[in-house]
């Protein structure tokens, strides 16, 4: 079993049933986004909090320099 909730995951069960669940989730998402936000969700999975915050921060000032904030 795959728990989520407010950002705190548990797995509990036999390694494969989990797994199991897992590649159930991956592929409901990548039918539910675009193959580009998919690959973002991916690419991001693969980074620590840390980088993911890094980013996150850069994409904000990004933002506020096109719209001139």
């Amino acid at each position: 079993m795959i728990k989520a909730e407010d950002g705190e995951v548990t797995f509990r069960g036999i390694k494969s049933h989990v797994m199991a669940e897992a590649v159930t989730v991956l592929r409901t998402l990548k039918e539910a986004v675009s193959e580009e936000e998919y690959k973002i969700v991916i690419r991001l999975a693969d980074k620590s909090d840390e980088q993911v915050k890094d980013e996150a921060e850069e994409a904000r000032e990004m933002l506020k320099k096109l719209l001139g904030l």
